[in-house]
């Protein structure tokens, strides 16, 4: 075997026009697989990160499971999260302590915002602000546009508007500025005006009566979304329980140290509260309806995948399958020299599949490079798009998915291997005479 592994290495060399062309065509294909996965893995870290940490819905969610149901979707005020059901939860964190990093607690609200000249719908999402900014770090600590966020702003009637709302209520920055929304934003006072700094939220109680508070502006937000930035606010879970009149929130959510220990501590958390006799469960977050976008556009994200990376395996390999059918084919005559001087069919087969390894891992070699170089340039480039229905534009950036890199270093070795022995199959099998008479 030694002996076929020194031939199968010298021929790579001495066939160096042929050798060159499979390695491009490896190099081609294992760059392009890789150059996308990694955009696809940046893409999908740049979502999680949304969900988890921007949004706050950390590793699982906490709340009355029938809320989710007609009922609870007509009539929600009767399946909140009570005073004592929190303070049961509290308890059981407290003695999971050593595997929760932080709980956030949250009661949205729909209404009526006006700035004394004009009214709009509006949806605000009341929550712990400290512990808020904490489940946000360490990238979205800063989650403001222009202005502070309510951590920093330390203003009890704070409240942070989506920029499209704020601007339908008379806020808008001094200075516009792309921002762009992948590591989150640089945490600075970007100053803007507002005709006037007070709103009023008016909203239906959970017992029907209309109540209304005014709060004043101190940031301008990104909702995410187009649509919702324009109805989109944030204030704190205290505002929103006295505009509702109510001690009661939502749901919680809770960011674990670990999260591969989520189901785990998410079964526990169920029978703890079996156990206590309450109308409450805990579900990871991709399995909770408020994911439901992030879940449908991880689909579209896999069909899209699958499909691109199956166009550039055929391409790769039918480039790869051509390019050495080529190559065994003018090398006929050593085929039929090989066999005549004492070496079998298999022996053969086994030194142009060595070949074929050595050139693809070449290939592998070369194509690692110039993407690790292409990846660099790219991320250094700041190069912005709009994706989709996201209202600020998201840097152009490539994964180091190293990952991948195996997996198609893999791929490409065994697809170069396979065409290889296919190619040489047939001729291997001629009679040697017709090999060394071959024109």
């Amino acid at each position: 075997m030694k002996v076929l592994a020194q031939i199968a290495f010298r021929n790579a060399f001495k066939n160096w026009r042929h050798s060159l062309a499979a390695i491009v065509s490896i190099s081609a294909g294992f760059l392009s697989l890789v150059l996308f996965q990694g955009y696809i893995s940046d893409v999908n870290h740049m979502y999680e990160v949304g969900f988890n940490h921007r949004a706050m819905y950390g590793h699982l969610i906490i709340e009355n499971p029938l809320i989710n149901t007609t009922e609870g979707k007509s009539h929600s005020e009767d399946f909140l999260i009570t005073k004592e059901e929190q303070d049961k939860i509290d308890e059981f964190l407290k003695e999971k302590a050593s595997d929760v990093s932080v709980r956030v607690r949250f009661l949205p609200v729909t209404g009526m915002v006006t700035n004394g000249k004009n009214s709009f719908i509006f949806i605000a999402m009341g929550y712990d602000v400290h512990e808020g900014a904490l489940m946000r770090a360490p990238m979205w600590t800063w989650e403001t546009l222009y202005g502070k966020p309510l951590h920093v702003a330390q203003d009890p009637q704070g409240v942070v508007l989506g920029q499209s709302l704020g601007f339908l209520l008379g806020c808008v920055p001094v200075k516009k500025m792309n921002m762009v929304q992948n590591d989150g934003y640089i945490p600075e006072d970007r100053p803007f005006k507002c005709q006037r700094n007070s709103i009023q939220l008016t909203a239906t109680t959970t017992t029907g009566q209309l109540n209304a508070i005014d709060l004043n502006v101190v940031g301008l937000i990104d909702g995410g979304y187009k649509d919702i930035d324009e109805k989109w606010m944030k204030i704190s879970i205290e505002n929103a329980q006295t505009l509702l009149n109510t001690d009661k929130v939502r749901f919680e959510s809770v960011l674990l140290k670990d999260e591969y220990n989520a189901k785990k501590f998410i079964a526990q958390f169920n029978q703890y509260v079996k156990d206590q006799k309450l109308n409450l469960h805990a579900v990871y977050w991709r399995e909770h309806p408020l994911a439901e976008l992030y879940n449908k556009t991880q689909s579209l994200l896999q069909i899209f995948q699958v499909f691109i990376v199956t166009v550039i395996l055929t391409i790769a390999g039918l480039s790869v399958l051509n390019t050495v059918v080529k190559s065994v084919k003018e090398r006929t005559r050593e085929i039929g020299t090989l066999r005549s001087i004492g070496f079998t069919g298999r022996q053969v087969g086994y030194i142009f599949s060595i070949e074929a390894f050595y050139l693809s891992m070449m290939g592998v070699g070369i194509g690692a490079v110039v993407a690790l170089v292409a990846t660099f340039a790219v991320n250094h480039a700041k190069i912005l798009y709009r994706a989709g229905l996201l209202s600020e534009p998201v840097l152009f950036r490539i994964g180091y998915d190293f990952k991948a890199y195996f997996i198609c270093t893999v791929l490409l070795g065994l697809l170069s291997v396979l065409a290889s022995h296919l190619a040489a199959k047939s001729t291997v099998k001629a009679p040697v005479s017709q090999n060394l008479t071959h024109v």
